[in-house]
């Protein structure tokens, strides 16, 4: 299951992906957000996998990022926080995120809610909830 808060006030939408996750499942929610006219210039995504049962391997990690926050395909976002328990994730995240920071989008792997809301620049008295 895929859960999404839009912030407006924030300029950030936040995924929460419970459960077991196909990444074309994701993909699709934030193409049709796009669709919808949901996603501004300038938005930010949290993408949070913690609650995932399924780890997505190392090649649905990549599909994710070059379909989904590709600077080329998606000029609206600005930055993507991947949160994550996987090593796996979280190491192809960040191999991605090296590569990816020399385009238009910014994207950095966290493990806390914390350190990506900073990264965010969301101010210490908001919360996404």
């Amino acid at each position: 299951m895929i859960k999404y808060i839009i912030r407006v006030d924030l300029n950030v939408i936040l995924f929460s992906l419970i459960g077991t996750v196909a990444t074309k499942e994701l993909v699709e929610k934030v193409q049709f957000l796009k669709i919808r006219d949901k996603i501004n210039v300038g938005t930010n995504i949290v993408i949070d996998t913690r609650e995932q049962i399924n780890v997505f391997t190392r090649d649905e990690v990549l599909k994710i990022f070059f379909e989904m926050v590709g600077a080329d395909k998606n000029p609206l976002i600005k930055k993507t926080a991947i949160l994550t328990v996987s090593k796996e994730e979280f190491g192809t995240g960040r191999l991605y995120s090296a590569y990816k920071n020399k385009t238009k989008v910014e994207v950095v792997v966290f493990t806390d809610l914390k350190n990506a809301s900073q990264w965010l620049e969301i101010p210490k008295d908001k919360t996404f909830f």
